[in-house]
């Protein structure tokens, strides 16, 4: 596990360090404020058209209404590397390369997966319950 992009640096050379980047199957974000691996998630997560619509209109004395409609598609990141560097406690981004068929075999897709609200990660305490108890330690 490493927390960013850049810690492989540490023990290996950038090319090895690529390479272990490059060949990572899955990718679970949990939170860093490192800029650069926010920056290469946002890019991993990919991009969605937004269409946006202008109006304008003119009405005149004389009951001439005038108007115009534009219409206009962009590309938006899923994600920018601002919100990623601002996931709430808990909060998990997935993005997995491999695993590519569901529980029945059949194949699909693997899109990435924002775990927020009621689907976050659970604290230990809560998925533990008392099956783990810390009495003995207290």
């Amino acid at each position: 596990y490493i927390q960013t992009l850049t810690q492989p640096r540490l023990h290996y050379s950038e090319m090895e360090t690529n390479d272990i980047n490059g060949n990572t199957g899955n990718w679970f974000h949990i939170l860093t404020n490192d800029e650069q691996t926010n920056e290469a998630l946002s890019k991993q997560l990919g991009e969605v058209e937004v269409q946006t619509e202008s109006v304008n209109s003119q009405i005149g004395l004389d009951r001439q209404d005038r108007g115009n409609r534009q219409s206009q598609v962009n590309k938006v990141r899923l994600l920018e590397a601002n919100d990623i560097g601002r996931l709430s406690e808990r909060e998990m981004i997935t993005i997995r390369t491999i695993k590519r068929r569901d529980k029945k075999g059949h194949d699909v897709r693997p899109l990435p997966i924002f775990s927020t609200g009621a689907y976050r990660m659970p604290f230990a305490y809560e998925l533990l319950g008392k099956q783990y108890s810390l009495d003995y330690y207290t």
